[in-house]
């Protein structure tokens, strides 16, 4: 059996919201998603990966467009990585020698990075609404990210 999850996290990978922030989001959660198998928040003190699973369609440079090649970003992932979290320091993309962090690539199927997070399996939504996102945003005082992933 496969899951579906929504992971909503900052724009702002090093951010780590306060108590009051994760439950205002997560109340709204819980009304938006109320048939949800579980709504998590999660604050972190290392920046961790939330990938979208199945949903990965690929890579690309958000500077010139080109695609990156899997084995680029996975050897740039493992050199980030301290086992805990990442470091998110800068590499040169292959395309276009520009100096970019793994959080600033453009992933088709959003991918980010963040010390805090709010997953909600299996929602039985689909995607977040504008009006929805626009909500949450305003919940947790600045730009979020919703990851679609399917595992």
């Amino acid at each position: 059996m496969s899951d579906d999850f929504i992971v909503l996290v900052s724009r702002d990978p090093s951010w780590r919201a306060e108590p009051l922030v994760l439950e205002r989001v997560t109340a709204i959660l819980r009304r938006l998603a109320p048939s949800a198998d579980s709504i998590t928040p999660e604050v972190s003190e290392a920046i961790r990966f939330h990938d979208a699973g199945s949903n990965f369609e690929g890579i690309r440079c958000p500077r010139c467009a080109a695609e990156i090649s899997i084995d680029w970003w996975q050897n740039c992932m493992d050199e980030d990585s301290d086992g805990d979290g990442f470091a998110l320091g800068s590499f040169e993309v292959p395309c276009c020698e520009a100096l970019l962090n793994l959080n600033e690539l453009k992933y088709e199927s959003n991918q980010a990075f963040s010390r805090t997070s709010w997953t909600v399996q299996n929602a039985n939504i689909g995607e977040l609404s504008d009006a929805a996102g626009r909500e949450l945003e305003e919940a947790a005082g600045l730009p979020l990210v919703a990851v679609y992933q399917h595992l």
